[in-house]
């Protein structure tokens, strides 16, 4: 997985992308995805994880059996976080929500980047820091 506005990782992500469609997908004839699934099988088995990469030195299907014992499953996503939406914290601690100012606790702003989360519950503004954890309750003014 790539991570979001890192061209670096991106950038790998790609060109696993692009190594599978310039060495298995070209001038390879489509007929059905079973028959596509189960030719992209071998030809993973016997070339791209059968082969000593030209990088690491390594054949990738045996790096995988030595990784493997140190993957763990795959979190959840946490859901309940989409319902935040991210604010810029200014340099005089303030947010703005609605056209209203908003004070954070002081020592919140660390520099241009710093965000808080902010989501409306039951007539209060929650106003919690970029870890998610911890947060200011604020009376919305009407």
């Amino acid at each position: 997985m790539c991570h979001k506005s890192d061209p670096e990782t991106k950038g790998k992500s790609e060109s696993v992308v692009k190594y599978v469609k310039s060495n298995f997908l070209n001038q390879r004839p489509f007929i059905n995805d079973e028959i596509l699934n189960a030719e992209c099988l071998a030809w993973l088995k016997r070339t791209a994880n059968g082969q000593v990469n030209g990088t690491t030195k390594r054949i990738p299907a045996e790096e995988f059996l030595i990784e493997k014992t140190h993957l763990g499953p795959l979190r959840p996503i946490a859901l309940e976080w989409l319902a935040y939406n991210p604010y810029h914290v200014r340099k005089d601690n303030l947010i703005t929500w609605k056209g209203n100012r908003y004070s954070v606790p002081e020592g919140t702003y660390k520099g241009q980047q710093t965000r808080v989360w902010v989501k409306v519950e039951e007539g209060y503004l929650g106003i919690y820091n970029e870890q998610k954890t911890g947060h200011a309750i604020v009376p919305l003014t009407k």
